[in-house]
């Protein structure tokens, strides 16, 4: 879940409101994360460092459970994680349309709020026309720095404590959204004819789904019980045409 992997995706930002509130994603790519953005590199780089972050999510396996993992994450590791997602791209959305035998592998995101109804949020700042404040980030890659030996959908997240614990649920919605509705998007735009929906179906179907919590962290638990939810009624929801 998240963005299409190709270089030539449409500049979107992508959203979800509810009440009055608003998150958004914005996938981890040089052409949001480069350096001219340092704001939103800064952000990416502080919450990465947020305790709740590095205990609770982020976790080295050389650290035990009774150790707080030090704030070591740099914009280092982040030009890194930049350009192993680079590397899974395709040139353009064309060539991912048309490589129908793999598997599709979505791009990991950024997460933010969305200062909404003039509302502004401590170190929020301007981008594409909102004003946003990053709150964690979600995608499929098992490692960081380096290729996935066995690609799969390796579910890594990590949210702000302060961002509440139903924010997670949201988030995967709205991944999961984002992905179909991007690759339909493509599909439309190289082949009208073609059918998105099977395409999609075929390819996310190819990669298992992986993810590990603490068997303690109840909003993790409700967030992979909903997501297992959800990704076995991708192959089985039914359509009727007696809606009221």
């Amino acid at each position: 879940m998240g963005g299409v992997p190709s270089r030539d995706a449409c500049p979107t930002f992508f959203s979800l409101r509810y009440g009055s509130h608003e998150i958004a994603l914005i996938p981890l790519l040089r052409r949001y994360f480069c350096n001219e953005n340092k704001e939103l590199r800064k952000q990416f780089v502080r919450m990465r460092n947020d305790p709740s972050v590095r205990y609770n999510f982020m976790r080295s396996p050389k650290y035990n459970m009774k150790e707080l993992p030090p704030a070591s994450y740099t914009e280092k590791d982040l030009d890194t994680f930049l350009e192993v997602i680079e590397e899974t791209l395709y040139d353009s959305l064309q060539e991912m349309v048309e490589d129908e035998d793999a598997p599709l592998r979505p791009v990991p995101c950024a997460v933010c709020f969305v200062y909404v109804n003039g509302r502004e949020g401590t170190d929020c700042f301007l981008f594409y026309g909102r004003r946003i404040n990053v709150i964690g980030q979600f995608g499929c890659h098992r490692y960081e720095d380096k290729k996935d030996d066995e690609p799969c959908l390796y579910l890594q997240k990590a949210i702000l404590k302060a961002a509440g614990d139903r924010t997670l649920e949201r988030v995967v919605t709205l991944a999961a959204m984002t992905l179909k509705e991007e690759f339909f998007r493509a599909v439309t735009t190289v082949n009208r004819e073609a059918n998105a929906r099977e395409m999609f179906l075929r390819r996310i179907s190819r990669l298992p789904l992986v993810s590990s919590t603490f068997w303690n962290s109840y909003p993790v638990l409700k967030f992979l019980y909903d997501t297992a939810a959800w990704s076995w009624s991708v192959g089985n929801v039914q359509e009727h045409n007696d809606a009221p």
